[in-house]
């Protein structure tokens, strides 16, 4: 996703609106199978970003608020349609901008 903050802009501005309705749309266009999103959303509460996706347990998110980038946060999320159940997670540091994610799912 668009480093929005590198510009001084957060994605949550009424600007952006559409681009995050066009996230949400297809998202939810993908519950009728088993889906797994892994994205770089240069976010960190993609609750608050996107709500709708997590309206009814549509999807779940296996880590919340763990460092996946050195001194930003989470801004790196892994998704998964309710198909799924997390068996286990975790983030690896690596001497890397991002961590490596890891969750481990059954469907």
């Amino acid at each position: 996703m668009v480093p929005f903050h590198y510009f001084k802009r957060d994605f949550t501005e009424l600007e952006f609106e559409p681009v995050r309705k066009s996230i949400t749309t297809l998202f939810l266009d993908l519950l009728d199978k088993p889906t797994i999103i892994v994205c770089d959303f240069n976010y960190n509460d993609l609750q608050k970003l996107i709500p709708d996706v997590f309206a009814e347990n549509c999807y779940q998110e296996p880590f919340l608020k763990i460092e996946t980038t050195p001194g930003r946060g989470q801004q790196d999320h892994i998704l998964c349609s309710h198909h799924w159940d997390l068996i286990n997670y975790s983030v690896v540091k690596l001497n890397s901008d991002h961590y490596q994610c890891i969750a481990n799912l059954k469907l």
